[in-house]
C-alpha cells in the first residue's frame, strides 16, 4: 500500500517523505490528542507526524518568501 501511494503521489504534485514514527507515542502531546479527538494511538501518532510536517513546510515557505 505504501509503495502505491508513493507512486501515485507525484501525479497530484505531492512530495512523499518517509518518517520514523519512533518516540511519537511517548510524547506529552500524544495523550492530549488522543483524549481531545478520541483517536487511537496509531492515528494520534500519524496526526502528530503530519502536524510536524505541516509546520516545517510553513517555516520553509516563510524563509523562501
Amino acid at each position: 500500500v505504501i509503495e502505491m501511494i508513493a507512486m501515485k503521489a507525484p501525479l497530484y504534485s505531492i512530495n512523499v517523505k518517509y518518517v520514523n514514527p519512533r518516540g511519537t507515542t511517548s510524547s506529552r502531546e500524544h495523550g492530549e490528542v488522543m483524549k481531545k479527538y478520541g483517536l487511537d494511538r496509531h492515528t494520534a501518532s500519524a496526526y502528530l507526524i503530519a502536524l510536524k510536517g505541516i509546520e516545517r513546510h510553513i517555516l520553509t515557505q516563510k524563509v523562501i518568501t
